[in-house]
């Protein structure tokens, strides 16, 4: 069975993917301990608040070399997801913060529904 990425990947060739940064984030936070996610959340901005995708590259490199070790399964998330968590940057600043998160979609979608 075919995935949604693959699927419209066919349909749509030229389409770009966007993981949601901030379900990321929170995914990241989450099974980390209470003491450490302040850190870890200062950590993942030097990535996604980046200005450029060498810039978001620097600071995955440096939250690698201070969590790695300690969290290598949440550094491997974002090397791996990396491209789909930085597309957003490939557009005008003053865009991305409407292509970086999934929220105003959902926000949209639950009015509807909630409407209907």
């Amino acid at each position: 069975m075919r995935g949604l990425k693959e699927v419209v990947k066919l349909e749509f060739p030229g389409a770009r993917f966007q993981v949601c940064v901030l379900h990321a984030v929170r995914d990241s936070l989450r099974i980390r301990r209470n003491k450490e996610r302040d850190r870890i959340a200062e950590g993942l901005k030097g990535i996604y608040k980046a200005v450029s995708r060498k810039e978001a590259r620097q600071g995955l490199m440096k939250f690698k070399k201070r969590w790695g070790r300690i969290y290598p399964e949440l550094v491997k998330k974002w090397e791996e997801n990396f491209n789909e968590l930085t597309t957003f940057m490939k557009y005008p600043e003053g865009v991305r913060r409407f292509i970086y998160t999934t929220n105003q979609l959902e926000r949209l979608m639950k009015g509807y529904f909630d409407e209907g």
